[in-house]
């Protein structure tokens, strides 16, 4: 992961959300090799955490959800000492998620991805999440629980290498959003913990990384209804201590 493209947000997005697409803050002055793959398990843990990237909004009756999510890579330093090398990672990360949402509030989500190899990349994983949500008038939120574990292989060190990550993150979160009929605008924060590996190929080293964090995140949903089904489009602008911030793009439909 050393030279993901650099993702601006445009002028929509701008007026969606209070701050837009970031990556990584540039650091003062050349860095080690260590520090750097410190870096990389930290942002590759944070894109893989399981965000909920969409309003919660309680249902008039019991639904279930499917939604699929583009993450647009997020610019990320990939100094390594004094060097810079080129690097050509996915431009965008796919997810597919699908979740049962009761009438009274209850909410039950999985996420799963085989491990599909593209551009030298592989990222299989599975997750699981479960909520309750609740509505106060015009004031809708929900307090959930997740836990999602993930095996990323390819180029994360080097151009040429085959490195291994793995990493299971766990955590919880509390998102409120106001109900404008067909718009619902919310944010939320929570806090997370990981455990991960990275196994570099080049060396052999396996370094090792636990530690838990904070997040947030501000978005809006647009509820569209068709003579089939609902569908939902969202944008969602998350930010994860001062380490990463990157946007997730969401289409879903219920039945």
């Amino acid at each position: 992961m050393k030279d993901f493209p650099s993702i601006r947000a445009g002028a929509l997005l701008a007026a969606l959300l209070i701050s837009t697409g970031a990556g990584f803050p540039e650091p003062a002055g050349a860095v080690t090799y260590l520090e750097q793959a410190e870096r990389i398990q930290q942002v590759y843990a944070y894109l893989i955490d399981y965000r909920p990237a969409g309003a919660p909004r309680v249902p008039k009756r019991g639904l279930i959800e499917v939604q699929a999510e583009v993450i647009p890579t997020p610019e990320v330093d990939h100094r390594v000492g004094a060097k810079d090398e080129p690097f050509d990672p996915p431009a965008a990360l796919p997810r597919v998620r699908a979740k049962y949402i009761a009438s009274w509030g209850l909410m039950l989500g999985a996420t799963a991805s085989p491990p599909v190899e593209a551009m030298g990349f592989s990222a299989p994983w599975v997750g699981a999440e479960a909520g309750l949500r609740a509505a106060l008038g015009a004031v809708h939120g929900e307090l959930r629980g997740y836990w999602i574990s993930a095996q990323v292989t390819g180029p994360l060190t080097d151009t040429s290498a085959q490195d291994e990550f793995e990493v299971i993150n766990r955590g919880y979160d509390l998102r409120l959003g106001l109900d404008l009929g067909a718009w619902m605008p919310y944010g939320g924060a929570g806090r997370g913990h990981s455990t991960s590996q990275l196994t570099i190929e080049s060396d052999g080293a396996v370094l090792e990384a636990e530690g838990n964090y904070a997040y947030w995140m501000a978005g809006i949903t647009y509820a569209m209804n068709t003579p089939s089904a609902p569908l939902l489009f969202t944008v969602e602008q998350n930010g994860t201590e001062d380490v990463l911030y990157h946007i997730i793009l969401a289409a879903a439909v219920q039945f």
